[in-house]
């Protein structure tokens, strides 16, 4: 008997020397069937044509539409899929053979399952030559997004979406969701240009259960980031919060003030200390306050926004 459909969607834009490892270790998945929807987002290196010699597979389709950035190309991917559920993958990325199957299984063991996750390996490398992956982390150790002892823990029930909230447990390649989801709660969110993942993490949370394989099912490919990329690093930290609390009530309710409140006053607090050392005063004494007026009771705040009140 055939499993339920599910849909795997792979944005990309520019990565023609990578996808085709991301796109045989999806290929190489023990569970079946698979539909897998490249989105081609405007790439000018030959992407579309690498991946136009994987749609002899049959269960390889490609969409190709003008460059609009990654949250775009997967909601065009969302709209496309026919799949029961639906998985995503950076073009990047790598999936180990279990995957699809154990979150398939997982999701099909509780119809209020809405969403399912497992654990993630970081590993360095920017070519093909280096596709299995060193495993690395900031001290030249291991990095895993979960460690084995927490991972046992969050198997055994339902994980919280406090819990999700206040770690950052999930990337956007580890994860599969039932495609219903998307009709009430929505898609990727247009206005949130980074951390677009953990946004809807929190939303699908708030209505419903969400469920840990204690697997470690992805390999993502780490990058240096530039200057640039932390300066929006910190600062769409801040806003992806502040939308959440403003425009979507109902979930900042569910997380509970406290919980929420926490997080935004730290964020708020790291991003002044980013423009302190920029040298942009102003802006960090900004921060300052914000994080104060969040967390009234924090002294570490309020000594802070006094010594860049005083300089």
């Amino acid at each position: 008997m055939a499993g339920s459909l599910v849909s795997v969607i792979i944005p990309t834009y520019n990565n023609a020397g990578l996808i085709p490892y991301t796109l045989d270790s999806i290929l190489g998945q023990s569970y079946s069937p698979l539909e897998i929807i490249v989105v081609n987002d405007g790439s000018t290196d030959g992407t579309a044509e690498v991946v136009q010699g994987y749609v002899s597979h049959g269960s390889v389709r490609l969409h190709t539409q003008p460059n609009q950035g990654d949250i775009a190309a997967r909601n065009k991917g969302i709209e496309l899929a026919r799949g029961d559920y639906i998985a995503f993958i950076d073009s990047d990325d790598l999936w180990n053979r279990e995957h699809v199957r154990l979150l398939v299984e997982e999701i099909e063991r509780s119809p209020e399952t809405g969403m399912a996750f497992d654990n993630v390996i970081y590993f360095a490398g920017s070519d093909a030559s280096e596709r299995q992956g060193e495993v690395v982390a900031a001290d030249g150790g291991e990095k895993i997004m979960v460690d084995p002892p927490r991972a046992k823990r969050m198997a055994a029930a339902p994980v919280s979406l406090q819990e999700i909230y206040t770690d950052n447990l999930i990337t956007t390649s580890a994860f599969m969701v039932r495609k219903q989801v998307f009709a009430r709660i929505g898609v990727f969110d247009k206005e949130i240009y980074l951390m677009n993942d953990l946004h809807l993490f929190y939303r699908i949370g708030a209505y419903y259960t969400m469920r840990f394989v204690d697997y470690v099912g992805v390999r993502k490919r780490i990058h240096p980031k530039s200057l640039s990329m932390v300066n929006s690093h910190y600062e769409y930290g801040v806003y992806c919060l502040e939308n959440i609390r403003e425009r979507y009530p109902e979930v900042y309710q569910r997380i509970g003030r406290r919980i929420f409140d926490k997080k935004l006053g730290s964020k708020y607090y790291r991003l002044g200390r980013h423009y302190e050392r920029l040298g942009e005063r102003e802006k960090a004494k900004d921060m300052y306050k914000k994080a104060l007026l969040t967390r009234r009771l924090n002294l570490r705040y309020y000594w802070e926004y006094a010594r860049a009140s005083w300089s």
